[in-house]
């Protein structure tokens, strides 16, 4: 063997070891998955499967798990998505896990439709998260009883994944509380 190919072969050995020691440091970042907290209330096995009585949809680009933003004071009609922080599942079946306790009156079915659940960043540093969602209530005979548009949204502590997501589990809890609010009102209008 040549001394250059000695050489050669050396340094091909200390580039392929360096290569790799430096591949050890730069390991891809996992993503982490989140949903909207623990239940603070027991719900039955029946009511988690009513999908019958509560039906929640969303626009087809909210079907999946990313956790999205809007920069409103750069780019407000851009849609970003983080992509070290998801939902453990679509908007609509975390909604349907935390509404499925929701006091339905006997015999009616209530359709949700969510509209916005998105972050917005109205500057690099302040953002709030937005849920805004139509709710109608139908009797048997599938007769609209009573419907209402909700927008809530709330300041996020910190403008990132994780003031989105602390925001949207209080958004949910408030949403559930206006929503059961607005049932018993509607099922006692109706009575009348």
């Amino acid at each position: 063997m040549t001394q250059l190919s000695l050489i050669i072969r050396t340094t091909l050995i200390l580039l392929s070891t360096l290569m790799m020691g430096c591949n050890a440091f730069n390991k891809p970042l996992s993503t982490a998955q989140h949903d909207l907290g623990p239940l603070t209330e027991i719900t039955s096995h029946d009511d988690l499967n009513a999908d019958r009585r509560m039906i929640i949809s969303a626009p087809e680009w909210l079907n999946d798990n990313r956790l999205r933003y809007r920069q409103l004071y750069k780019t407000p009609t851009l849609v970003k998505a983080y992509s070290l922080d998801r939902w453990v599942a679509p908007p609509t079946q975390l909604l349907r896990r935390y509404f499925a306790s929701l006091p339905l009156p006997p015999d009616t079915q209530l359709r949700l439709q969510v509209i916005d659940f998105e972050q917005q960043f109205d500057s690099a540093h302040s953002a709030k998260s937005l849920f805004s969602f139509s709710a109608e209530l139908f009797d048997k005979d599938k007769k609209a009883i009573g419907t209402r548009f909700f927008r809530l949204e709330e300041a996020n502590e910190s403008a990132d994944a994780q003031g989105a997501i602390k925001s949207f589990v209080t958004l949910t809890r408030q949403a559930k509380n206006e929503l059961i609010s607005w049932l018993s009102q509607t099922t006692s209008a109706s009575a009348n």
